[in-house]
């Protein structure tokens, strides 16, 4: 009878060759795991923080907008779709926030809407606004006047926070400046 050896490989768990061959292996599995599970989280908070922004940057517009239409007599209900109109040529992410914000008010109030706009986003301004719509609404008070300080207030933190980043920015470019003009002494000096 001819037998057939079957060769199989086996590894002897107390040589050094195997043992760190499946240390590298499962290794080489965690950390890829690892990348692969926290790329698409901070895509995605990157690209939330750049929606953020621009949403944020257009507010002001927008609430210029809703004053003008507030001055002209309209109704926040009638001045939420005239917004969404003129929206589009400010932030079409803002755009699709506040369609979403008038099928809200339909429902319920602005305030409510404004509200849930606010923890969508989670950013102060939009809690400010929320905060602002509801109390008008419930104290009956001059939108127009509270949204045009709102506007103010908003566009003042948004420069602040631009100068802020210039400020930070000089500090930035100091070291590359300082090494570049190292460097370029070093060069001349050994020609």
């Amino acid at each position: 009878s001819s037998r057939r050896r079957h060769t199989r490989f086996k590894c002897d768990w107390s040589s050094d060759v195997c043992s760190s061959d499946l240390f590298l292996v499962i290794s080489a599995g965690v950390i890829l795991a690892a990348v692969f599970y926290g790329i698409p989280g901070l895509f995605l908070n990157a690209r939330g923080r750049v929606r953020a922004a621009g949403i944020l940057s257009a507010v002001p517009e927008i609430l210029d907008i809703l004053s003008m239409c507030l001055s002209g007599g309209m109704t926040l209900d009638q001045a939420l779709p005239r917004i969404v109109e003129f929206s589009p040529n400010v932030s079409s992410d803002l755009t699709r926030e506040l369609q979403l914000v008038v099928r809200q008010a339909r429902v319920s109030t602005a305030g409510v809407a404004f509200q849930q706009l606010a923890d969508r986003m989670d950013e102060v301004e939009l809690r400010s606004l929320a905060a602002t719509v509801q109390h008008t609404e419930r104290l009956g008070t001059d939108m127009k006047k509270a949204i045009d300080n709102l506007s103010g207030s908003i566009r003042s933190g948004l420069r602040s926070e631009a100068e802020a980043r210039a400020n930070s920015l000089s500090l930035k470019l100091l070291f590359p400046i300082i090494l570049d003009r190292k460097s370029t002494r070093l060069n001349s000096s050994h020609t």
